[in-house]
């Protein structure tokens, strides 16, 4: 139980940097066991506690 506890609260940070403009890849690659974009820019985040997210993600161009 304590682990799943830490690591929402990892998540809840993660998502208040975010929010913040301040995102911690070091963070997000510790707590991230795999993430899938699909092809109408869907993306499901696979948590290593076994949460899994979902989000859209907006078509950009390369530059």
């Amino acid at each position: 139980m304590r682990h799943l506890i830490y690591e929402q609260e990892i998540i809840q940070q993660e998502y208040d940097d975010i929010n913040d403009n301040n995102f911690r890849d070091d963070i997000f690659a510790k707590t991230v066991d795999r993430g899938i974009l699909y092809h109408n820019y869907e993306i499901t985040f696979e948590f290593k506690c076994g949460i899994k997210r979902n989000g859209w993600t907006k078509k950009t161009k390369k530059k």
